[in-house]
Order: C-alpha cells, then structure tokens, then sequence
C-alpha cells in the first residue's frame, strides 16, 4: 500500500469482506444443518429464509407481523421464480 493514496488498497478490502461473508455464511449454514439433523423429522422446520436485518421497534422488539409478512414475500418469490 502506498501512503497517501487512499484508494489503493480499497478492492483488496473488499474482496477480504466478501470472503469473510462467504465463510460466515457457509458456517452458518453448516451448523444449521446440523442442528436440524440432531432434531426428530416431525420437528424440523420445513423452511429457512436468510436475511439481512430483522424487522424491529425502536425499543428493539421483534415485530412479528413485520416478519409474517416478509415470509409471505418470500414464499411468494419463490413461487414465481419456480
């Protein structure tokens, strides 16, 4: 990196982030896997959604007819791409 140019180093960092987005993302899922192998049949979700951000209150609070409603998105995505 060179002093005093500071976008010179700028695409390394971002392929670093999105390498370690990857990877996280990858763990994730790898644990999720194992979670729902480790429960019986008639208690594992029938889906899963990754998403950024979950929908909150300024207090913080889950807001669960947010995230209904982002499902129903979601699922209705799928029907469409499918």
């Amino acid at each position: 990196m060179i002093r005093g140019d500071a976008g010179a180093d700028q695409p390394i960092r971002r392929r670093q982030r999105v390498e370690q987005v990857d990877l996280l993302h990858e763990q994730a899922v790898a644990a999720l896997d194992a979670a729902i192998e480790a429960l019986p049949r008639q208690r594992r979700p029938r889906e899963t959604h990754w998403v950024d951000v979950l929908p909150r209150t300024p207090s913080g609070k889950l807001q669960r007819n947010k995230l209904i409603a982002l499902r129903t998105e979601m699922r209705e995505r799928m029907l469409v791409d499918s």
